[in-house]
């Protein structure tokens, strides 16, 4: 074996055969020397342990003499002794983790080497993290690399593992940041002015009573609108989803895997022009002078709102995420809709029970809207045993093949049609009912109507009511109004 040195790496010549062949030699970033300035600084410096942990942690430390010293002064200054030789010295023998140190050598040469640069032990520090943020990256490639080498392997889960393992690597920060009053009470004033109008902790939902109930749809969280078949599950999503990119100035991602772009287009011109979808692609009636105009001028209103549809989006959750983050380095995301939960796939293999698959699905919805912190609204269907009782109300039992689904979920809404219901298709009467919320008043039931011509849902203004029955509980909760509300 010959080691050679080009400048640009050590490479290793092996003979295999009659070839000699090159390779790189195996490479670890460190900086021992800035390793030891730290420990040593941390040994003669009572002020350089409040700089060295606000940066590094002794994980970051690959030589083991100064990661055990690290140790060992976070345990003296946990336990309130002074850091210095003597302590740190102690506490490296009582836990043994040096055997094959002198210890008491081994901390006076670092002192008498590394001591004289304690007053850059910030800059030392700095220097240790980056080497091992480089390391870090090593290792997830590594990891990325094997992965992908296995017999049997997930495409979208690789790649959704490898996206996540990048993001993290630059997730770390300073743990403190201090700044004077005379930094922060500018911006502060300048918020309180552009907040002044705002009643809503997140994005409007269009219907007032529903943001007055929740505070509006917040980052970070998973709202589930679940209902059966034909009850407008789809085309309420599509006016909230609307309705926040037109009013929040985010752009919105409506993933549909039931309805094609041309038709969720279609429904939206239709609401907003005012006329019914049936009329618009009808064939063989042209269009009256009033209807063109309104086409066109709806049209041109809508080609202005950041709403993205894709109709043909990622099947598996780990497809979805990868698509969404990548889709947000690019846009300032204000919410995700995916529509809906039982046509997505898990990343399992096959042979997984499907409501295994289904709790797969919502726990990664609920980490997209933690990772992106928008708000992720996933339509939902219900089972089929709300068809059995008499009073046909959803409740969150219903939800289809998954009870993970209410776990994970912050809000659950769920629509209901009583005339529908009752074999009355004319009654424009509609619920959206607030089956869970995780930080405000649930089991409320608040009335709109729906216009079936344009599907489009009317917010009524009327106030919520609340629903005391089977399935529901009953007391009460202070709304985000601050009345207080019996429900």
């Amino acid at each position: 074996m010959l080691w050679v040195d080009r400048g640009v790496g050590r490479f290793e010549l092996r003979r295999v055969g009659s070839l000699v062949m090159a390779t790189r030699a195996k490479y670890v970033p460190t900086d021992q020397a800035a390793e030891r300035a730290v420990a040593a600084a941390l040994l003669v410096d009572t002020r350089a342990y409040d700089e060295v942990v606000l940066r590094i942690v002794p994980e970051d430390m690959h030589d083991r003499l100064a990661r055990a010293v690290f140790e060992a002064a976070i345990v003296c200054e946990a336990s309130g002794r002074p850091i210095d030789q003597v302590t740190v010295a102690d506490e490296l023998n009582r836990r043994g983790v040096l055997p094959d140190f002198n210890v008491a050598v081994a901390l006076s040469g670092l002192v008498e080497s590394g001591a004289f640069a304690t007053a850059h032990v910030a800059t030392h520090a700095q220097i240790v993290f980056e080497k091992s943020k480089l390391r870090r990256v090593i290792a997830a490639g590594n990891d990325m690399v094997k992965s992908a080498m296995e017999a049997e392997v997930n495409v979208d889960e690789v790649v959704s593992d490898a996206e996540t393992a990048v993001f993290a690597l630059g997730e770390r920060r300073d743990k403190g940041s201090l700044v004077s009053l005379a930094e922060v009470v500018p911006p502060t004033i300048e918020e309180i002015i552009a907040n002044r109008g705002r009643v809503l902790l997140g994005h409007s939902t269009g219907f007032s009573e529903l943001d007055n109930l929740t505070g509006g749809f917040q980052g970070g969280q998973l709202i589930v609108l679940a209902a059966r078949p034909g009850v407008g599950k789809s085309a309420l999503a599509l006016q909230m989803a609307s309705h926040v990119a037109l009013t929040s100035g985010t752009t919105v991602a409506f993933l549909s895997y039931e309805m094609s772009r041309t038709e969720l287009t279609m429904r939206m011109i239709s609401s907003m022009a005012g006329f019914s979808v049936s009329r618009m692609s009808s064939i063989g009636r042209a269009l009256v002078e009033d209807e063109d105009t309104r086409l066109a001028e709806a049209g041109a209103r809508l080609s202005q709102i950041p709403l993205h549809i894709d109709d043909t989006p990622p099947r598996t959750i780990s497809g979805v995420r990868s698509l969404m983050r990548a889709f947000a380095r690019r846009n300032e995301v204000g919410m995700v809709v995916v529509d809906y939960m039982q046509l997505m796939e898990s990343d399992r293999r096959s042979g997984a029970m499907r409501a295994e698959e289904v709790s797969d699905i919502s726990r990664g919805l609920k980490r997209l809207a933690s990772e992106l912190n928008v708000p992720v609204l996933a339509l939902s269907q219900l089972n089929r045993e709300v068809e059995k009782r008499e009073n046909k109300r959803p409740l969150l039992s219903d939800l289809r093949e998954s009870g993970s689904i209410e776990q994970d979920a912050s809000t659950v809404l769920m629509l209901y049609r009583e005339g529908r219901e009752n074999g009355k298709p004319d009654d424009n009467a509609t619920e959206i009912i607030i089956a869970k919320q995780r930080s405000g008043p649930s089991s409320m039931a608040i009335p709109c109507e729906y216009e079936s011509a344009t599907t489009k849902f009317i917010d009524t203004k009327k106030p919520a009511r609340p629903l005391v029955s089977r399935g529901y509980q009953s007391g009460v909760s202070i709304g985000h109004t601050g009345r207080e509300r019996p429900f």
